[in-house]
Formats: structure tokens, C-alpha cells, sequence
């Protein structure tokens, strides 16, 4: 009949208030959840030493079409210091200073064979 079901929206509509803020407060936990359990999967990145051996990725290819077979990294090469903790100065094997820096997340450490 009408007047039950006039009544009982009323009660949804009483509720709703109540219902979004559980819905947000439940969105907000998992969020959080999610956002700790994605930073304890990242490997924190150390600092590489001096004299560290390092290859450096060649982002400029990415974005080149027809280089699907290219080499991406180049190197090796010596880390000369640490700018800001977040570049790296590099050198030659030769000694020779290369121009600027790289940043860290370019920069990976190279293994010998």
C-alpha cells in the first residue's frame, strides 16, 4: 500500500546521512590500506658510493619510434658524487667528466660478469 511505502522511504531518506558516512569513512580505510600495502612493496632506493660502476637509461629512446631493439642503457660509468642525494655526476672509465648530472631513478648499478 502507499502509506508503507511513503514510510519507508522516509526511513532510507532519514538514513542516507548516516549510510555516506560509513560509506566514506570505509573509503578512507581502504584507501589508506591500499597505500600502505603499495609502499611496502617499494624497494627504497641507496644511494650509490663513488666509484660505483652504473649504466644510465636513454629515456629519449622511449619516446622514438622504430628503436624497438635498441639498447636503452649506456655505459658503464663511474659515479663521481651526489648532488642533493638525487643526482648523480658522472665520469668516463677514461677519467673524463661527463656534462650535468642524472637523476637517481635513471641510474641503475652495474655488475661485471
Amino acid at each position: 500500500n502507499t502509506s508503507d511505502l511513503i514510510a519507508l522511504r522516509l526511513k532510507q531518506i532519514a538514513r542516507r546521512e548516516s549510510d555516506i558516512g560509513k560509506a566514506i569513512d570505509k573509503l578512507n580505510h581502504e584507501r589508506a590500506k591500499s597505500t600502505a600495502a603499495k609502499n611496502a612493496r617499494k624497494v627504497p632506493q641507496v644511494p650509490l658510493a663513488p666509484g660505483t660502476l652504473v649504466l644510465v637509461h636513454q629515456t629519449w629512446l622511449d619516446n622514438q619510434h622504430g628503436n624497438k631493439g635498441k639498447l636503452r642503457w649506456a655505459g658503464p660509468y663511474v659515479v663521481r658524487n651526489i648532488v642533493d642525494g638525487r643526482f648523480y655526476t658522472l665520469m668516463e672509465l677514461d677519467g673524463t667528466v661527463m656534462k650535468g648530472a642524472f637523476a637517481a631513478d635513471r641510474v641503475k648499478q652495474f655488475f661485471q660478469r
